[in-house]
C-alpha cells in the first residue's frame, strides 16, 4: 500500500516536472524569437548609427577590464 502511494506520488511529481519543463521551453523559445525579431534589428541600427561611440565604448570597457584584471592577478 505504501509503495503504491509512493509510486503514485513519484509519477505525479514527474508529470508536474515534465509540464513545467515544457512550459519553460516554450517561453524561452518565444523570448528568443522576440529578441531575434524585434530587439536585435533595433540594436544593430543603433550601433550602425553611432559606430564611433560604439567603438570607443568597447575600447573603454576593454581597457577598464584589462586594468582591473591586471591589478587583481598581480596581487597573488
Amino acid at each position: 500500500m505504501a509503495e503504491e502511494l509512493s509510486e503514485d506520488s513519484t509519477t505525479n511529481i514527474e508529470q508536474r516536472l515534465n509540464k513545467l519543463i515544457h512550459n519553460l521551453e516554450e517561453k524561452s523559445k518565444h523570448l528568443v524569437d522576440t529578441v531575434r525579431d524585434e530587439m536585435l534589428p533595433q540594436a544593430e541600427a543603433t550601433v550602425k548609427e553611432n559606430i564611433w561611440i560604439t567603438i570607443l565604448s568597447a575600447l573603454g570597457i576593454g581597457l577598464i577590464l584589462g586594468l582591473v584584471l591586471g591589478l587583481t592577478s598581480g596581487r597573488r
